[in-house]
């Protein structure tokens, strides 16, 4: 049983190992096609054999996607002493695809990729300037670009006039609803207005990528009155500093240009910017008479209610480049609340950013008295300060503001931040307070106090800060740009303020300055007053810089910088793709494509090549013979050369001889050249194909002495020129054609004599014709000889 045993485990083994050795004999295939093609072209893919055959080998080529490519060569058969078979496709629309090769029960697959030339439009790129358009400017025209792009998002070169449909939504106005392309232009220009919050702006074109943008206005910082009373509260029977400045973002604001404001108090009976109501009661017509008339001590005064208006009311200025002001307010014996309001506004209507602001403030008075001042209060303003600040430092008792009855000395102490041109100062008799103007010297908190005899005050902090600078929110929007091609750039926007590049503009704004690195001349163009526009050339930059060019743009807020992407179209690349391994004396695909500097395929071209190796190379098809590793290098004019190669496998079939057509093999690459016979002229030789060459012969000769044979055309060619440029296609036999000229001859001759042109040319049969021509021993009529 055990001898059974073993017996039946190595016939197993036997058995097994034999269906391995007849799996192993089945032929293993591979298949290769290039990964990346154009459209509209043929190329042409290969099944490998990576083993040998018994027999002839069938195989079906099949798509998922007959709207990118067509097969051709649906079926294909190996013989069974080759290793290749080459199949035919035709790329049609762009997209991917994936190309099958079933083999008995193998299934292969490639994806594969047809992708638009670089050198064609594939989608618009729609620009503009900003997605937030300055507040101040967009009552002006601005200005957007439409620019053609390729598949790889490359600007490129319209090659027939592109007609851009503009479509808007919202508040923005299109002044025009179309723009054209034309040949040889990448780009166009577009204006457009926004009004309110902005919209949507939509270009559009036949078989191209439309493209979208929004834009919106900008909201600027707010401008503020600011007005402020001291000494709070106001005593009655005195006066007091009514304070107005500006202010923006929290920052102090100097006036861009002259300004008037209007201040009004709301009750004059109280608080009135005329000096004779101090300490007084006012009687008006509504005035309760007994009460007024049995205050004791109180002067009483009467004013009408248009006298009341006119002291409720003045008009103060406050002109560019002037931070704050004041104006003197007196109070009357009554002690109670008021407010006072502002409202400043541009004096001139045709300024840029016109100014209509206002602002309330409550106001509080409080029963002075003429006790001895036990306190001292400290009040700056304006508050945050920016030049200089008025302190004013007022005397207290424990019944509240005291007018004093004499002189009083007092001192102001501040850090290092104020400088006071002299610390001490008076209050006057019959007054509250007193003022010390203090400059400011450095930026933060700045802490004061004040003392009168020993009456010391509470310290206060004002802050001081720079004055606020219309922060420009600079942007560089680059613009697509081609390499040799004078175009626009860049554009430079601001959304929150008036920009300029010119120093000697009178408008106001922010001054700009433009650097590049490397230096490039470029043309700075105002579109309007928010957008700037640079135009110039990149043409003498390192074509090689992996580098883009940088631009800096500084205003005195800050600076910017973008980089300026730069499409070099002139210069390409070569890409070629073929199987990394092949056999010996049989076909195999070898593509061959011209692209941009990125690698993008641009169009399918046959390159100039060497080898160290024998390799023929025709119409996408090669064919090598060697035992090992080839080696090729690809040249062409303004490109860099490309270097590949490709492993032979199976040694070396047959060195001595090249495949025939018949055993599915490449002709060898032949460069052709013709022959140029020119009979009685110039230009003959052997020229190869392509080659431009001149033919040319004596446009007049002598036959008699007054007669003579101009040239009127040239024999199997259309040119009647006597010199002319012709390019080498095929064989050319030729020579001229002359016709008489009796020119002279009828100036000697009597008129009346008739006169016969007659014109032999020795007969020639044309290339593709069968039309023949008489010997030049016929006489034939000229006119015939044309026909």
């Amino acid at each position: 049983m055990l001898k059974m045993k073993i017996l039946l485990t190595m016939i197993l083994s036997i058995s097994l190992t034999g269906i391995g050795v007849i799996f192993a004999d089945e032929p293993e295939f591979t298949i290769w096609v290039p990964d990346e093609m154009l459209p509209n072209e043929i190329y042409h893919g290969v099944l490998i054999s990576e083993s040998k055959k018994s027999a002839n080998v069938d195989a079906s080529i099949v798509t998922n996607n007959e709207e990118v490519i067509e097969i051709i060569s649906k079926a294909i058969k190996i013989d069974k002493e080759n290793q290749h078979g080459i199949f035919e496709f035709k790329t049609k629309g762009v997209g991917d695809a994936t190309i099958f090769a079933i083999q008995g029960d193998q299934l292969l697959e490639r994806e594969i990729k047809v992708v638009h030339s670089a050198k064609l439009p594939y989608a618009l790129d729609l620009i503009l300037p900003s997605e937030v358009i300055n507040i101040q400017s967009n009552k002006d025209e601005q200005t957007g670009y439409v620019f053609l792009l390729n598949n790889f998002e490359n600007p490129v070169l319209a090659v027939e006039p592109t007609l851009i449909s503009l479509t808007s939504n919202g508040e923005i106005t299109l002044p025009q609803n179309s723009i054209m392309i034309e040949p040889g232009k990448h780009y166009e220009k577009f204006t457009f207005q926004i009004r309110g919050e902005g919209g949507e702006i939509t270009a559009t074109a036949a078989n191209l990528k439309p493209d979208d943008e929004e834009v919106s206005s900008s909201q600027t910082e707010k401008i503020e009155l600011k007005l402020a009373v001291a000494p709070d509260p106001i005593p009655t029977d005195s006066s007091g500093e009514l304070y107005y400045w500006l202010e923006r973002n929290g920052k102090p604001f100097l006036a861009p240009h002259d300004l008037r404001i209007k201040l009004s108090i709301d009750d004059t009976t109280k608080l009135s910017f005329e000096s004779t109501v101090r300490g007084t009661t006012i009687l008006t017509a509504n005035a309760d008479v007994d009460a007024i008339l049995s205050a004791d001590d109180t002067e009483v005064i009467t004013r009408t209610e248009v006298q009341l208006q006119q002291d409720a009311k003045r008009s103060v200025f406050l002109d560019k480049g002037v931070h704050y002001g004041k104006i003197k307010v007196w109070t009357t014996a009554d002690s109670s609340g008021m407010s006072i309001s502002g409202l400043a506004e541009s004096i001139d209507s045709d300024v840029e950013e016109k100014i209509s602001i206002a602002e309330v403030i409550n106001v509080e008075s409080e029963s002075s008295n003429s006790d001895v001042t036990t306190k001292t209060k400290v009040f700056a303003f304006p508050n945050p300060a920016y030049d200089f600040v008025d302190i004013i430092i007022s005397s207290e008792s424990g019944n509240g503001p005291v007018i004093e009855p004499d002189d009083e000395e007092v001192t102001v102490f501040t850090d290092s931040k104020l400088i006071t041109e002299s610390p001490k100062s008076k209050i006057l008799m019959d007054e509250n307070y007193a003022i010390i103007t203090a400059r400011v010297v450095d930026l933060g908190d700045a802490e004061i106090f004040a003392e009168r005899n020993d009456a010391e005050s509470d310290r206060i902090e004002i802050e001081v800060e720079e004055k606020f600078v219309n922060d420009p929110k600079l942007e560089i929007q680059p613009l697509p740009a081609l390499y040799g091609i004078e175009q626009e750039l860049f554009l430079i926007t601001s959304s929150h303020d008036i920009i300029t590049t010119d120093p000697t503009s009178q408008n106001e704004g922010t001054l700009l300055s433009v650097t590049t690195k490397p230096y490039f001349e470029f043309e700075s163009i105002a579109e309007n007053e928010s957008i700037i526009t640079v135009r110039g050339t990149i043409e003498n930059l390192s074509e090689d810089s992996e580098e883009s060019p940088e631009i800096f743009v500084a205003s005195n807020a800050e600076t910017v910088t973008e980089k300026l992407e730069v499409h070099n179209s002139n210069r390409k690349t070569i890409i070629t793709m073929a199987p990394e391994t092949v056999y010996p004396d049989e076909l195999f695909p070898f593509v061959t494509h011209i692209g941009d500097l990125e690698k993008n395929p641009i169009q399918k071209e046959e390159l100039k090549f060497s080898s160290n190796g024998y390799l023929e190379i025709n119409e996408g098809l090669g064919w090598l013979n060697g035992t090992e590793e080839i080696k090729v290098v690809f040249f062409d004019e303004n490109s860099v050369p490309e270097s590949t190669q490709i492993e032979i496998k199976g040694g070396e079939k047959n060195k001595s001889k090249s495949p025939t057509s018949s055993e599915n093999s490449v002709p060898t690459r032949t460069i052709f050249t013709y022959d140029v016979e020119v009979e009685n002229g110039e230009g003959s030789g052997q020229f190869p194909e392509g080659e431009e060459i001149t033919i040319s012969a004596e446009p007049i000769i002598d036959d008699f002495i007054i007669i003579k044979k101009q040239l009127v055309g040239w024999e199997n060619l259309p040119n009647t020129d006597s010199s002319f440029i012709i390019e080498i296609e095929e064989d050319i036999k030729t020579r001229p054609i002359y016709q008489y000229d009796f020119t002279l001859l009828l100036l000697t001759v009597a008129p009346a004599i008739g006169i016969v042109s007659v014109v032999t040319v020795k007969k020639q049969l044309k290339k593709k014709t069968n039309k023949k021509i008489k010997n030049f021993d016929d006489d034939v009529d000229i006119d015939e000889l044309f026909d």
